[in-house]
């Protein structure tokens, strides 16, 4: 398939998580189904080894690592990632792996059908949960989810897997425009992708929780609904 691909992984003090994300970058050594691809970590401020270890890392594909020192938030990584990024597609995910680069493989039927939006979502029939969120949690993201399809009226099952994939007219024409940082960018982006014209489609994927998880329920979840109030009279 004679498509390029970019893979943006926003970091942040993730020194004891990016060797599986390095691991993992092995999907593509035997597989030759992009022309090419192109690997962006963008450290967001990290305080810790992260930095040295990206650099340290050698592999098949350029690696490209955008730093900065003041943390800005991981909606601000993302888009400075997709914004630098030079392929046709550029798939965003977390260093955590919660959702493994074998799920790209339900991406790409989209991807040859020229689908400019396609992200991946754990609440449909098809996906998998490996291991859970507390029920607590899955709770609190279910109202989230339904507040946030009110409140813009994108309507997806699932805003926050952090596995989404947009072409390059997409990212283009989405991510100069996005202005959130932190809590709710997700929503923000699919916001935006509807509101100029892109068509989303979901696919379910298999999702494993991480129980080191950097959201903060209560104080994360009350940033995320002010958020969404900030994204609806911004973009109105």
């Amino acid at each position: 398939m004679d498509i390029s691909i970019s893979i943006i992984f926003p970091v942040f003090n993730e020194e004891s998580r990016l060797e599986k994300a390095f691991s993992a970058l092995g999907y593509f050594l035997n597989n030759d189904t992009f022309s090419n691809v192109e690997i962006i970590f963008v450290d967001d401020g990290s305080q810790d080894k992260s930095a040295e270890m990206i650099n340290n890392f050698s592999f098949k594909y350029p690696i490209r690592l955008i730093s900065y020192k003041e943390n800005r938030g991981k909606g601000y990584a993302v888009r400075r990632g997709m914004l630098a990024a030079n392929n046709d597609y550029c798939l965003m995910l977390d260093v955590d792996m919660s959702t493994d680069f074998k799920e790209l493989e339900k991406m790409i039927p989209l991807i040859k059908q020229g689908i400019s939006v396609i992200i991946g979502t754990r609440k449909v029939e098809g996906a998998t949960m490996i291991r859970r969120q507390p029920w607590y949690r899955q709770k609190l993201g279910e109202g989230y989810t339904f507040i946030a399809n009110i409140i813009t009226g994108v309507w997806v099952s699932d805003y926050t897997c952090g596995f989404k994939c947009f072409s390059r007219g997409a990212v283009n024409k989405i991510f100069p425009l996005v202005v959130v940082d932190r809590w709710s960018y997700d929503v923000e982006i699919l916001f935006l992708a509807k509101k100029l014209g892109f068509s989303i489609r979901e696919v379910p994927v298999s999702w494993e929780n991480d129980d080191n998880s950097r959201v903060r329920l209560f104080r994360d979840m009350f940033g995320s609904f002010i958020d969404l109030i900030k994204i609806r009279i911004k973009h109105r």
